[in-house]
């Protein structure tokens, strides 16, 4: 079974929580941390400012180090006003 979602209010009161309960053992729990941590932010409207968004950037560029990224955090702040 797969469910996906990009809704703040399905990742803070779906997914966030499951993560709670079933706790990772692997080194991705931290991005787990750092998502619920995000989250919070955002819930907070700190995305909307430009140092909010930039400091959610940076959280987020801590997620996944080896991931790809589409935009890199340079980019994301020059387009930031």
């Amino acid at each position: 079974m797969k469910w996906e979602t990009r809704r703040l209010v399905d990742i803070v009161d779906r997914v966030l929580p499951h993560f709670s309960r079933y706790t990772l053992i692997s080194g991705k729990q931290n991005d787990v941390d750092l998502l619920a941590t995000i989250c919070q932010m955002m819930l907070r409207g700190h995305h909307l400012g430009r140092q909010g968004l930039l400091h959610i950037v940076e959280l987020a560029n801590e997620m996944n180090p080896s991931g790809s990224r589409r935009y890199s955090a340079a980019q994301i702040a020059a387009s930031a006003r």
